[in-house]
């Protein structure tokens, strides 16, 4: 019989009613016998609560109350984590059938801290489901702002001991790019690309929607994000040509934002671009 890990989830969630319900059961669904589910509601107005409490006796843990914002919310779930490997499951996303399982056999058959799976976008309105690559070769790919080796943050699944041993939280003052952030300070460990391991078959189904945070890419998120590029590059001590590399990939990420969301000038905004362009002005 095989002795499988105990796998540790963490639901944020705030007024998000609408899609909870699916996320908790695409979890619970999985029927995998070693789970540990946690939700961290942020004292939800909408009916949020009555959704968790109808699931209450399958969760490890679960509150609802007041907090700074989503990577509070995650922190706290981390804290009450025990399980050997450790993601987070935004409250409009859901894992796909077998998910658990295939995270499970991965970390049992493969030397990693790491787990990188496959994803898939949706669009309700559409309902158009968009394959998510998750092939990036090295750290440095992860400062490219490209969308095709960009990591799916659900598919993202690692060993509680890595997470400890980078502090063991989300960076709070962060509110777009905390995955982001996080990805960065596993990779500051000697080796840790070896112990990575990517797998192509889909973890998780991201929602799309007009609303999200991070779908618009907001001027307060593009600001945010520069400030983690820029910070990381020079911790990296990122070589002169690649931090013009990522410069232009900036300026051309930032070219084609303003063009699919024509209304939104603000991403002009000189400051933005000023701080992304302090990538290229030091070889250190």
């Amino acid at each position: 019989m095989i002795n499988y890990p105990k796998i540790s989830i963490v639901t944020p969630s705030f007024n998000q009613a609408e899609y909870l319900e699916q996320t908790i059961q695409s979890v619970l669904d999985q029927e995998y016998q070693n789970l540990e589910y946690i939700i961290i509601d942020g004292g939800s107005t909408d009916n949020s609560v009555e959704i968790i409490k109808k699931y209450e006796h399958k969760l490890t843990y679960w509150i609802s109350e007041k907090d700074s914002g989503q990577s509070q919310a995650i922190n706290k779930g981390f804290a009450k984590c025990t399980g050997e490997i450790i993601g987070w499951l935004n409250s409009d996303d859901i894992l796909v059938d077998n998910a658990l399982s295939n995270v499970a056999d991965c970390f049992l058959t493969n030397k990693i801290q790491i787990l990188v799976g496959g994803s898939q976008h949706w669009e309700p309105k559409s309902k158009v489901f968009i394959p998510h690559t998750t092939n990036p070769e090295t750290y440095l790919d992860l400062l490219k702002y490209n969308k095709k080796i960009c990591l799916a943050q659900p598919s993202v699944f690692y060993t509680r001991n890595l997470l400890l041993s980078c502090g063991g939280y989300l960076n709070e003052k962060l509110h777009y790019t905390m995955d982001l952030d996080l990805w960065f300070r596993f990779g500051i460990f000697e080796g840790i690309n070896e112990r990575i391991y990517f797998l192509d078959e889909p973890i998780s189904l991201m929602r799309i929607q007009s609303n999200q945070k991070t779908t618009s890419m907001n001027y307060e998120a593009m600001k945010e994000a520069a400030k983690v590029v820029l910070y990381y590059s020079k911790k990296y001590n990122i070589r002169f040509v690649d931090r013009l590399t990522l410069f232009f990939r900036y300026r051309l990420f930032r070219y084609s934002l303003v063009s699919e969301l024509w209304g939104r000038l603000k991403f002009l905004d000189i400051i933005g671009y000023r701080a992304v362009s302090k990538l290229f002005s030091s070889t250190k």
